[in-house]
């Protein structure tokens, strides 16, 4: 399934990704699934900019299509579309 990544403020990604927009072909369903693709299709620095301690970079948000937010535990119980766009971007900090 075909699916539109987004990667918006995020520092290094066009220097990992080749750009900050780009469709993505994957095998899997669920946006855990795309994490572990994407790891698998980069390298080391797409884990780095994902992963701090083994464990999910949780200032990331993950927004599915503007509209639907995924909590890292919510990433394996999340199933995508063909279609969807899914976009990382830092939290923002203020008040």
């Amino acid at each position: 399934m075909k699916v539109k990544l987004a990667f918006l403020d995020v520092l290094n990604a066009v220097e990992i990704f080749g750009a900050q927009k780009f469709e993505f072909e994957m095998k899997g369903k669920t946006v855990k699934d795309l994490l572990n693709e994407i790891i698998e299709g980069y390298g080391h620095k797409a884990k780095e900019l994902f992963f701090k301690s083994g464990r999910y970079d949780s200032t990331f948000q993950i927004i599915i299509n503007g509209r639907k937010y995924v909590l890292p535990e919510e990433m394996e119980r999340f199933t995508l579309a063909e279609g969807d766009t899914v976009i990382f971007s830092p939290l923002v900090n203020g008040g």
